[in-house]
């Protein structure tokens, strides 16, 4: 991965928000197959707990995926001013920072 984000060391926050989604689902899953035998509290325990870990392990990489130069944030502004279908495609394009144009060439 060549991108800015692994140039400025910053892959492991994506790696961390895969993370939180995959234990977010997890748990709304075990919720799901186990609505039977759950009690009522314990079903939205899981349920809402799922919810808080995606949520957050979301708003965690909106804002700390920075350029290190001036911090404008990267992650947000693919998320909140790309299409649905383009964001991700336009965040692994980046060879430079759009704010202030640091490369981060080594």
């Amino acid at each position: 991965m060549n991108n800015i984000i692994a140039k400025t060391g910053q892959s492991w926050k994506l790696i961390f928000l895969l993370v939180a989604m995959l234990l977010a689902g997890i748990a709304m899953a075990y919720a799901l197959l186990s609505i039977s035998v759950l009690s009522n509290t314990l079903f939205y325990m899981y349920m809402l707990s799922g919810v808080w870990i995606g949520a957050l392990g979301f708003i965690y990489v909106c804002f700390c995926i920075q350029c290190p130069t001036c911090g404008d944030k990267w992650f947000w502004n693919a998320v909140s001013g790309k299409e649905s279908g383009e964001w991700g495609l336009w965040l692994k394009s980046l060879n430079a920072c759009p704010k202030c144009g640091e490369s981060f060439d080594t």
